[in-house]
């Protein structure tokens, strides 16, 4: 069982509404798409989440802080060249100093492009960043 994968999930289900219908409509197909974009969930997992009451998630949304639900409206500005570079360098579990080299940037100005990432997906680490980027919401796309 993958802890993170699993409260992942439970999250998303809880928070964003189109996740949720997705996950309505697809039920298993929509989480073996997420395994394949890197979240760890093992068959146990996933018949657990699937066998779960469907309106419990629903219901759990309704007395959530409206604060902590996904805004249908938010969007993302779209991202930099070099943000895009720094993105994948992140996502491929890099150090800063590795994505400069590649890049061919200074460190710390890596560490400015890595602040805009943090600002335009509204996070403060870079697992959240890389959760964003696996899910297709940093760019623009939606997950299909």
């Amino acid at each position: 069982m993958s802890q993170w994968g699993v409260q992942l999930v439970i999250g998303k289900l809880i928070t964003d509404e189109e996740f949720r219908l997705r996950f309505q409509a697809h039920g298993v197909e929509w989480l073996h798409l997420l395994c394949k974009r890197g979240i760890e969930l093992d068959d146990t997992d996933i018949a657990a989440l699937v066998g779960t009451d469907p309106h419990l998630w629903a219901r759990t949304a309704r007395r959530i802080d409206h604060r902590l639900r996904k805004s249908a409206t938010r969007t993302h500005k779209p991202l930099t060249p070099r943000e895009q570079k720094v993105l994948r360098g992140v996502v491929e579990g890099l150090t800063n100093k590795e994505i400069a080299d590649q890049v061919g940037a200074s460190e710390s100005a890596i560490k400015a492009t890595l602040q805009h990432l943090f600002r335009k997906a509204h996070v403060r680490r870079r697992t959240q960043l890389v959760r964003i980027a696996i899910e297709g919401e940093l760019d623009g796309r939606k997950t299909p």
